[in-house]
């Protein structure tokens, strides 16, 4: 499982028996990390090019802060630790220029005053539409994960990728308190409680009391409207919450009835 680390032993077997086991090693998955993104709130004259668009998996995208430093990074989340291997990252186009002087940094507070930890500065312009890679050498271990763009720089960063090791992460709980209600005549409005240490949530529908149900909708996300559904059709819905450890049982199902 990526960014979760594995030992492993080896023994030796013949006809008399089997060998004691020999000394444990480790290694991990390489992963990328997830988590709530933080950062420097609002974007350059309000165009809408926040933070999160540094971790939305595009390359077209990009953040463009409202302050000469401004940066974007990642909450791991309670009780959560990672231990860097690499980290990636991607200049808005033209202007790779405003990443040289950019630190990618660890800390253990939220706002890194006073313990942010520099795990690589860009010192040289990186190139358009692809993502650079950079080893991260330091062994200690962080909750909060930033890209800080130099004085003059706001930002200007299209994607911004963490991998690494965690530790202290369990697979989520089930969500509860999922409701359903219509919103329009062929559509269902889908609310459930947030889960703590979760990344993500799978919404799963069927059209038959117990399922089986597939997946209609998957995000960071605790309410989605499901659209184009069926007159007169009852809609039977669940939700799992997910994270790198794994995915949790399915909730409690609603139910739904879809109008004229």
């Amino acid at each position: 499982m990526p960014g979760v680390p594995y030992c492993y032993v080896l023994s030796a077997v013949s006809a008399d028996g089997e060998s004691a086991n020999s000394a444990e090693v480790a290694t991990a998955a390489d992963g990328q990390l997830l988590g709530t993104v933080i950062g420097t709130s609002g974007s350059y004259d309000s165009l809408g090019t926040t933070k999160e668009l540094a971790f939305d998996g595009s390359l077209r995208n990009l953040f463009d802060g409202p302050e000469s430093v401004s940066w974007t990074g990642l909450d791991l989340g309670e009780g959560v630790r990672s231990v860097l291997s690499r980290v990636k990252y991607a200049p808005r186009e033209h202007l790779g220029g405003r990443m040289v002087g950019g630190k990618l940094q660890g800390s253990s507070t939220p706002d890194f005053s006073g313990d942010a930890t520099d795990l690589f500065t860009v010192s040289d312009q990186p190139p358009d539409g692809v993502l650079t890679a950079q080893p991260v050498t330091s062994t200690k271990s962080f909750r909060y994960l930033r890209y800080v763009s130099p004085t003059g720089g706001y930002g200007h960063v299209a994607e911004v990728q963490f991998l690494g090791t965690v530790s202290g992460l369990n697979t989520p709980a089930t969500p509860v308190d999922l409701d359903a209600s219509r919103s329009r005549a062929n559509e269902a409005t889908v609310h459930w409680g947030s889960v703590a240490g979760a990344e993500r949530y799978h919404l799963k529908r069927s059209t038959t009391s117990g399922g089986p149900h597939t997946i209609v909708a998957s995000g960071a996300f605790t309410g989605f409207t499901d659209r184009g559904l069926s007159s007169s059709t009852s809609y039977y819905y669940v939700v799992s919450a997910v994270n790198k450890m794994g995915e949790s049982a399915d909730s409690s199902e609603v139910s739904l009835l879809a109008g004229q």
